[in-house]
């Protein structure tokens, strides 16, 4: 009997240590994930074509943006994005184009709302604050599609922005989701969908 206790004790010693690391790795989760999605600006009748376009000139594709995201109890997380956007404006065309084309840098701080009730099924809300580099190029034309005179200029801006995020875990490591920020309150909407891998 006295072996049999000891061959128990034995073989739970490492099952209570594999407990213990299991807990101690729910605690924090990394989290990368890759989006793909488009960022829509709201159009004020500022000179935007009514029309999507691949290469930005109304809406900006997000293709294969990264991002890194602590998680703290699969409660709250905290996210590092990185997006780049370009956009076209049109002044008094034919005579006047403006290229914007952007490196945004965001981190996002949100709270899974169904961290009680479900270990797959994750809904975020938070904010967050972003870095914009701009990089703008304005063309004169002439009228006939003759460029008359090019500048260049770069300047940076900061904004708030409002996430809102549902992803549901396939296995335990890979999920898919959709992801929604609005940055500057409404001006420009992102809708990407989400590919992680959480460890």
């Amino acid at each position: 009997m006295r072996k049999i206790l000891v061959c128990l004790l034995f073989l739970a010693i490492p099952l209570i240590g594999f407990s213990q690391e299991e807990k101690k790795e729910k605690l924090f989760s990394h989290t990368i994930s890759n989006n793909i999605g488009i960022i829509i600006p709201l159009d004020l009748d500022w000179g935007y074509y009514p029309y999507p376009t691949f290469d930005g000139t109304k809406y900006s594709y997000l293709n294969f943006i990264p991002s890194y995201e602590l998680g703290f109890k699969n409660m709250v997380f905290a996210k590092l994005k990185f997006r780049n956007l370009r956009n076209t404006y049109y002044d008094d065309y034919p005579f006047f184009r403006e290229n914007n084309y952007s490196d945004a840098y965001s981190i996002i701080f949100t709270y899974n709302t169904l961290w009680k009730k479900s270990k797959k099924l994750l809904l975020k809300v938070g904010q967050g604050f972003s870095i914009f580099n701009w990089h703008t190029k304005y063309e004169r034309l002439d009228g006939y599609g003759n460029y008359l005179s090019t500048e260049y200029s770069n300047h940076n801006s900061f904004g708030f922005l409002v996430s809102l995020g549902l992803s549901y875990k396939i296995i335990e490591n890979f999920a898919v989701g959709l992801d929604i920020d609005l940055y500057y309150l409404i001006l420009f909407r992102e809708y990407s969908l989400s590919f992680s891998y959480t460890f």
